[in-house]
């Protein structure tokens, strides 16, 4: 008999991090469930610790060659038994109720094809990024237009249709960050989704992880501008917040220039001059040191 789900773990090196993250999976209080990890052609001895589990529900697949997280999870889901798929992360923590409490909301709401919910993220000085509470709390279940305004939606949180997964083709492997929040958006667009409450989830960074890679980011987030743009353009407040998410990034990726030529070539060549009159206006006050940003 098949799993319900198919739980579907993509990892590269993290063979320090992940059995704590097998571990919570293994500890959840809804059983029915496979678990496939992908090895994304790790060099280290993560293969050493996924063989010293004897559980029957772990499958184990080893890449030949490192392709990133979207194809990673791509090639375990290509796998998958389950009506439903989830996805973890090897730095990711699950609390046990996790499964539970995501296939319970599924099983009562049947137009639902896709349930997250917030998570908390702890860097390498323990501290703790609380989840964006206020706008996760009045979402309705189309929720297309709140994500053109920024992710909310991060990969371990996720347990969805399968078949849905499918038939959009999975996560766009061209991306290195922040796939989820593309995929988010193409669920959206077509489907209803749903959100519980509460954090079910920690997300540990204690290394620099993938999503430190701003350029990466910006990348991602240039096509999610570009796709959508005529929408974008359309509404004088998403346009407002792309270009504060867009100064954002790439002050955290500060290369001295700020992407500053890459961020205004780009959004004056997609059209939106609202994006880079912001931007350009909060570009000026970072060089004149102005403390009002």
């Amino acid at each position: 008999m098949n799993p319900i789900v198919s739980i579907v773990l993509p990892t590269y090196n993290r063979a320090h991090v992940i059995k704590a993250s097998i571990d919570s999976v293994l500890a959840q209080t809804y059983q029915n469930y496979e678990l496939i990890i992908v090895d994304d052609a790790s060099t280290d001895c993560t293969k050493g610790i996924v063989s010293s589990y004897s559980d029957a529900r772990i499958l184990y697949i080893q890449s030949k060659k490192n392709s990133g997280a979207a194809a990673a999870r791509n090639i375990g889901a290509d796998k998958a038994r389950g009506f439903y798929l989830a996805f973890q992360d090897s730095d990711t923590i699950w609390a046990s109720s996790k499964l539970e409490l995501q296939i319970q909301f599924l099983s009562v709401h049947p137009e639902i094809v896709l349930v997250f919910h917030p998570y908390l993220s702890i860097n390498e000085k323990q501290t703790v990024f609380d989840p964006p509470r206020l706008r996760l709390s009045s979402l309705s279940s189309h929720i297309f237009y709140d994500l053109l305004a920024g992710p909310l939606i991060g990969a371990p949180t996720i347990v969805m249709k399968t078949d849905v997964f499918r038939s959009l083709h999975g996560f766009a492997e061209q991306f290195r960050s922040f796939e989820d929040y593309e995929f988010s958006i193409r669920v959206a667009k077509d489907y209803e989704i749903g959100c519980l409450p509460d954090a079910l989830l920690r997300s540990y960074h204690p290394d620099a992880g993938i999503n430190l890679n701003y350029h990466e980011i910006l990348h991602t987030n240039f096509y999610i501008l570009k796709k959508y743009q005529s929408i974008i353009a359309s509404d004088m407040n998403l346009e407002a917040t792309q270009a504060e998410r867009l100064f954002y990034y790439a002050i955290l990726g500060n290369d001295d220039q700020y992407f500053f030529n890459e961020l205004a070539d780009y959004v004056l060549a997609t059209g939106h001059r609202k994006i880079y009159n912001d931007y350009l206006n909060l570009y000026n006050h970072l060089l004149t040191g102005t403390d009002d940003l």
